[in-house]
C-alpha cells in the first residue's frame, strides 16, 4: 500500500502561486490517494493520505474502491 504519484505531458508540473514542495516528488504529482496496484494494472484506492489512521507505524485506510 502506498500513495499514488502521477506524471505525464497533460499533468501539471506546479500550481499557480503555490510553491509547496510537498505536492510534488521528483517531478511526480502526489495525488493524496492511498492504495495498491495489482498485476493487471487495476488500482485500488483505499483512502486519502489525510484520512489514513496511523497506528503503530502502519496506516489503516477507512474505505476502499477500485478503478482501472
Amino acid at each position: 500500500m502506498g500513495e499514488f504519484e502521477i506524471r505525464g505531458p497533460w499533468i501539471t508540473g506546479s500550481y499557480y502561486k503555490d510553491e509547496d514542495p510537498a505536492k510534488f516528488h521528483d517531478g511526480w504529482l502526489r495525488t493524496g490517494d492511498v492504495g495498491t496496484l495489482d498485476t493487471q494494472g487495476y488500482m485500488t484506492i483505499s483512502d486519502r493520505t489525510k484520512d489514513v489512521i496511523k497506528s503503530g507505524g502502519d496506516g489503516s485506510p477507512r474505505s476502499s474502491w477500485r478503478m482501472r
